[in-house]
């Protein structure tokens, strides 16, 4: 993975929000341009901005390539020592569910 500049810290939904607007502005493009890019319909980059829309599976992928932007999750340490004393541990240990692994075609 390439380090990148840090563009911004997301800790909300608005704040995605503020990043995509802030990045638009920095490239100075019409939404219909980022819409193009992603292989979106027509004004549908509007619509996210203005939070008419929310980000789905398939407008996440294709609005923040088109944008260069990549989410990378750090944990915050902060938020975690103010709710560590919260956290109960389970009976059972949790184990990630997998899908199964497709066999081999030969």
């Amino acid at each position: 993975m390439s380090d990148g500049k840090l563009l911004k810290v997301i800790k909300s939904y608005e704040d995605l929000i503020d990043l995509v607007k802030d990045r638009i502005a920095e490239f100075n493009v019409a939404l219909t341009t980022i819409d193009s890019l992603a292989g979106l319909p027509d004004r549908y980059c509007e619509k996210l901005v203005n939070c008419r829309r929310r980000f789905g599976p398939v407008s996440f992928s294709t609005v923040l390539p088109a944008l260069g932007i990549r989410l990378v999750a750090v944990e915050d340490t902060e938020q975690l020592e103010a709710i560590k004393s919260r956290l109960v541990p389970c009976r059972y240990k949790y184990k990630r569910r997998c899908r199964p692994a497709k066999p081999d075609s030969e």
